[in-house]
């Protein structure tokens, strides 16, 4: 989710935080049983970046 509204601090002020949002990865909420397939492919994918990270890096 993205806040579209203005901030009370400016970048930089909260250097932690903002390391942990750039950093965090965001997933959608699954909570029915036919997004069970839909799961199963985010963790191939996933498992697939993992294994191949050190061909992924630039």
């Amino acid at each position: 989710m993205t806040y579209a509204g203005e901030f009370a601090y400016r970048p930089g002020e909260f250097p932690r935080a903002e390391h942990l949002h750039r950093n965090t990865l965001e997933l959608p909420v699954w909570h029915r049983e036919q997004d069970l397939p839909l799961v199963d492919q985010y963790i191939d994918a996933i498992e697939k970046v993992i294994h191949n990270a050190d061909q992924l890096k630039g």
